[in-house]
């Protein structure tokens, strides 16, 4: 299977804002990553599956992010962070990028 979805998603010149957010596993082997445009979050839809190795495929920067916990919603603007909230809605970009450069 390739990730076309998240392909398509990141090649629309319109929709250059995408947010993962990472929720409770709802079975087992999922990651609890959510991953969407954030122009179109608010349509209710249902999600693809895809394995982690073809999501890193498609964009080998987001691996820093696979390892937030539960609770964490990270926005990107193209390829740069904008925003790493926690579960209290609380901004880490600052402390994430000084972390991980």
């Amino acid at each position: 299977m390739e990730a076309k979805w998240l392909e398509k998603i990141y090649n629309r010149y319109d929709l250059e804002t995408l947010y993962l957010e990472r929720r409770s596993k709802s079975e087992k082997g999922d990651s609890g990553w959510y991953i969407d445009s954030v122009e179109d979050s608010i349509v209710e839809k249902e999600y693809e599956v895809y394995y982690t190795y073809e999501i890193l495929k498609i964009r080998l920067e987001i691996m820093k992010i696979l390892v937030l916990s539960i609770g964490y919603l990270v926005v990107l603007e193209k390829d740069k962070l904008k925003a790493i909230l926690n579960d209290k809605d609380i901004n880490l970009l600052e402390e994430f990028v000084l972390y991980f450069s």
